[in-house]
């Protein structure tokens, strides 16, 4: 992923933080990266709710344990 890092960071996260696509009307996202289960998963960062939100299974769920944000390097 060259040009690109996750980071712990998120003081500049509408810098450069990575947008996903989430809809006309809804919240700004971005990728991040989440502990869960033992597991690490990638999943969307809503920064409102300072959680990762990941898909496991059919279900999404909501990730807090050691979030890490994908953006580009400055």
């Amino acid at each position: 992923m060259n040009g690109y890092e996750f980071v712990k960071e998120k003081n500049n996260i509408d810098r450069y933080g990575i947008r996903v696509e989430n809809g006309e009307n809804e919240a700004t996202m971005f990728f991040g990266k989440v502990m869960f289960n033992g597991k690490r998963y990638l999943g969307k960062y809503h920064p409102g709710h300072g959680a990762c939100y990941i898909a496991v299974g059919e279900k999404e769920e909501k990730g807090l344990n050691y979030l890490e944000i994908l953006q580009s390097k400055s």
